[in-house]
């Protein structure tokens, strides 16, 4: 289905309207006259049916063993049929355009769009998105309540996913903008974010709302940022956020959605992926509707972080720009971004010349930059053997990069030996043999988690890798962790 805002459309009789649940099952379709609403204040989505079905093989057998209903006869329409049995017909919502040939005036568009000469369209350069507005400064956070108001709809609220260290923290609470039902929801991130945990955030924010909300507003570190991230997608998508780990599966765009990180080095605030751990795998919802519609980067948010979740996300930010800087994907777009991260961490991890303040600010716009960096091109090893780690064991990706990077001499020499300088000056303990009591079955499933992540060892190793990365040297490359 297809949402329609034109009034002339709403009513025309050769417009299928379909009427639905709020989980999007179809209640009814009819090709009527829709009344104008009484209340002007109440908010009504209209959609018409858009004439693309998936049928299970069993539906259309019993579809010509059912007779024709009394309500189908009227209306003429045969998806009735299945709704008059008793049965459940699920609708999704599309933005896609295309002609539906309901009258004679769709038909004629159709043919003409059919004699058109097919264009040779060249799409080799990714048309990547980018974060629209962003806004830096020490208390711009501050700003919020005047951002958000631009984007409110009326009756519908805010919804403020915030990490649950900050529950206790009423001082910083008291600073969140909540207006009339806004309303925060806190989420642990003592875990990798999941899969199950973005389903269930999005189930409970529908179940408690009639409507979609104004905007999913993400405050926290980089989980925070993906799971809000995937919460916006999945409240416009149906399914399950397992469905859209990969690249480029997500149809519909998102719920207006806005980041703010309270922790510098993920890069996450930019990223156009939202990385989570699924069922089968740790992978992210790589799509062009993920990144975030606003960023809001105060650098005094990330004040009185722990030196070593300090330390673990700063590196996450100095290995995305080695993996990028050092891969086969690089082009010139990467190649700046990178650069002027990378050399932003060996200022912050490596001297002493700045204060306090300059480097948060400085880490903050290193996050920016390693995340822009990747975002035209791709991270490597490190990330590819970290999404094994965490999927298996649990590991929080930051200290997971370091564990595994802490290893790759092989592949990153320069890289390897200033990050063991940084690690040595801030007198940081990188875990060690931390594959050394797993099981076979562990082992294995790590190992399909990191080779299903083939454009990170293409971006690494080149279109040939898997003669280089075989079951066995991945192995050798584990238990050395």
């Amino acid at each position: 289905m297809i949402e329609i805002t034109n009034w002339k459309e709403i009513n025309d009789p050769n417009t299928v309207k379909v009427i639905v649940d709020k989980n999007n099952f179809a209640l009814y379709f009819s090709r009527s006259t829709l009344p104008f609403p009484r209340d002007k204040n109440n908010e009504i989505s209209y959609f018409k049916h858009k004439g693309i079905y998936a049928f299970r093989k069993q539906a259309i057998l019993d579809f010509y063993n059912l007779p024709m209903g009394t309500l189908e006869a009227v209306e003429k329409i045969e998806c009735i049929r299945f709704l008059e049995y008793g049965k459940k017909i699920k609708m999704a919502i599309s933005t896609s355009k295309s002609v539906e040939i309901d009258t004679p005036e769709d038909l004629r568009r159709a043919n003409v769009l059919l004699k058109k000469k097919e264009r040779n369209i060249n799409n080799k350069h990714r048309n990547f998105p980018m974060v629209p507005k962003v806004v830096f400064g020490s208390g711009s956070f501050n700003q919020l309540g005047s951002i958000l108001e631009e984007k409110r709809k009326e009756n519908t609220p805010f919804i403020f996913l915030v990490d649950a260290v900050f529950k206790d923290n009423k001082s910083f609470l008291e600073r969140i903008p909540l207006v009339e039902n806004d309303k925060i929801l806190f989420v642990s991130t003592a875990e990798e974010p999941k899969t199950s945990q973005v389903d269930v955030l999005v189930s409970e924010i529908k179940d408690q709302n009639k409507k979609l909300p104004s905007g999913i507003i993400g405050i926290g570190g980089g989980s925070i940022m993906d799971i809000a991230k995937a919460v916006s997608i999945l409240l416009k998508n149906p399914g399950s956020a397992a469905d859209y780990q990969g690249w480029d599966l997500v149809h519909n765009k998102a719920v207006y959605h806005v980041g703010i990180p309270t922790l510098s080095g993920t890069g996450a605030e930019v990223s156009r992926t939202a990385v989570l751990c699924g069922p089968e795998r740790k992978l992210g919802i790589n799509s062009d509707f993920t990144p975030f519609n606003q960023v809001v980067l105060d650098p005094d948010l990330t004040v009185d972080i722990p030196k070593n979740q300090w330390f673990y996300s700063g590196m996450d930010c100095f290995i995305h720009c080695v993996e990028s800087l050092n891969g086969t994907f690089l082009n010139a777009f990467s190649q700046s971004y990178g650069e002027k991260a990378f050399e932003l961490c060996k200022e912050i991890f490596l001297t002493d010349s700045l204060t306090a303040e300059e480097a948060r600010a400085k880490l903050m716009m290193a996050s920016w930059h390693g995340g822009m960096s990747i975002a035209y091109s791709q991270v490597g090893v490190a990330h590819a053997m970290s999404y094994g780690l965490s999927y298996v064991l649990g590991t929080k990706h930051g200290i997971g990069n370091c564990i595994v990077f802490n290893q790759l001499e092989e592949f990153y020499p320069e890289g390897v030996a200033l990050f063991k300088e940084m690690v040595n000056k801030h007198k940081i303990k990188i875990p060690k043999n931390v594959c050394s009591v797993l099981t076979d079955k562990q082992m294995n499933t790590m190992i399909d988690v990191a080779l299903s992540l083939e454009p990170l060892w293409e971006n690494a190793l080149g279109k040939e890798w898997k003669r280089k990365i075989t079951r066995e040297k991945l192995r050798t490359l584990y238990e050395k962790l």
